[in-house]
């Protein structure tokens, strides 16, 4: 139908993990991948309500969260149905987030105006809650 599954891709192949009897294990597949995802989702949702940097935050605005925290590989075309839009970095996905919340900070100090001395740009506040 045209759609690009999967959406992004996370490396789970030879993880350090907890097994029985709180022995470490290495494990590969998606249920490593799920248990990357719902931490990284909780991290997310952590950044956006509790810390109030995106109070409106919605599942296909947590998805693209998700991509821009995506990382490409060079030699492919994105999306695609082999990586979808990237592969997410965990570290990649907070320095973004960190640059909207010091977008937003930016903009709570100046009244809502974003610039230099010689031009200024109106953005609303609203965007960023």
């Amino acid at each position: 139908d045209g759609r690009i599954k999967p959406s992004l891709t996370i490396g789970t192949e030879r993880m350090l993990t907890v097994g029985l009897n709180n022995n470490l294990v290495i494990a590969s597949g998606a249920a490593i991948a799920g248990a990357i995802l719902a931490g990284v989702v909780a991290l997310v949702y952590q950044w956006g309500y509790v810390e109030g940097n995106d109070i409106n935050l919605y599942p296909q605005k947590m998805k693209n969260y998700l991509i821009l925290g995506s990382v490409k590989f060079e030699g492919y075309t994105y999306p695609n149905q082999l990586w979808g839009f990237g592969a997410l970095s965990i570290e990649r996905l907070f320095e973004e987030l960190n640059k909207i919340s010091s977008r937003k900070e930016t903009l709570l100090k100046h009244n809502g105006y974003l610039g230099s001395k010689k031009l200024y740009v109106r953005l609303p506040l609203q965007i960023y809650y």
